[in-house]
């Protein structure tokens, strides 16, 4: 699992969390269950996890909505493993890698859009380790 330390914030102008990497190379507006239940969390530290299967090539004119929960990025490797391939790259100083299907695949040293599966997001708490979803499942 990819794993990005930073914080949940408040997002500026609206309402509304998101989570901002602690080295400030990106940040991502949360929506739907994610914000409501974070919402508790502004100004404190967490973890965001992202399995390398949910992150996805962001598609050459994508729709606004598309765009939501992306980071541009310079690919490092491309790595096609037949009926796979692996990408790596940085968000800071944060190596992350994808596992995208082998098709149209882009460059080693190209700039591309990643999206993470909003779904498929997971938070821990910095401090504890926590997962913050099973936390949240305990107190309803």
């Amino acid at each position: 699992m990819n794993l990005i330390a930073g914080a949940i914030v408040s997002r500026p102008g609206v309402t509304g969390v998101e989570f901002r990497a602690e080295d400030d190379s990106f940040s991502m507006a949360l929506s739907g269950e994610w914000a409501e239940r974070l919402g508790g969390y502004r100004g404190r530290a967490v973890i965001l996890g992202i399995r390398p299967e949910d992150i996805e090539i962001l598609p050459e004119g994508a729709s606004r909505s598309e765009r939501a929960a992306t980071v541009r990025v310079r690919l490092d490797v491309v790595e096609p493993l037949g009926s796979e391939a692996f990408l790596s790259a940085r968000i800071g100083a944060k190596e992350i890698t994808a596992r995208v299907p082998p098709r149209e695949l882009p460059a080693a040293g190209s700039e591309v859009g990643l999206r993470f599966k909003a779904e498929q997001l997971h938070f821990f708490d910095a401090g504890s380790g926590e997962s913050l979803l099973l936390h949240f499942l305990h107190q309803a």
